[in-house]
């Protein structure tokens, strides 16, 4: 036998007779719909996290080249006390280098050690005693070393005299200058 359940009666103001109305129930949202909102809330915030740190740059693809300091002359604008390189230096003051270093010189705290001097036909070889991958590139893009893995090091040959703008290919906020005589 099947029990009937009884419409519910509610209870009014004394001497005021009983009345049947149907009750008002809010429906409760199915476990799957809730299942499915925490979902698209949690893949909202981890798009927007993936996206933020995006932003920050990362080693697959140099940062946008940040803007000097007020204080710091622009890499474009050659320092007074130091001669500009000439056009045929740029075009050719320097390749990849397999021989030993004639110079030396470090990178270490995400710095190039400075001041770096050297003649043409000198071997600059740059040691990476930092942590991570750093590389060498001319800021006029004519030359430039493959990535130097931490505890490795790098050279590249100059073969003309001239002042020799550089950064880091993968932190463009690491700058120095290589002065090369004749």
């Amino acid at each position: 036998m099947v029990a009937r359940r009884q419409p519910a009666v509610l209870a009014t103001e004394p001497g005021v007779a009983a009345s049947r109305s149907p009750v008002t129930i809010r429906p409760i949202p199915a476990p799957l719909e809730e299942v499915a909102m925490r979902r698209l809330t949690f893949g909202g915030l981890t798009l927007f996290a993936a996206l933020a740190l995006a932003a920050c740059g990362g080693a697959a693809s140099p940062p946008a080249a940040s803007q000097p300091a007020a204080s710091e002359p622009a890499a474009s604008e050659p320092v007074a006390s130091e001669p500009v390189a000439s056009e045929p230096a740029a075009a050719t003051g320097c390749e990849p280098s397999t021989d030993a270093a004639t110079v030396n010189t470090t990178i270490a705290d995400f710095t190039f050690a400075q001041p770096v001097t050297a003649k043409v036909g000198d071997v600059v070889g740059w040691k990476n005693d930092d942590t991570t991958a750093h590389s060498v590139v001319l800021d006029d893009g004519s030359c430039q070393t493959d990535n130097i893995d931490a505890g490795a090091s790098a050279s590249l040959t100059f073969n003309a005299a001239g002042t020799f703008p550089f950064h880091c290919g993968i932190h463009s906020n690491m700058t120095g200058t290589i002065t090369v005589s004749e």
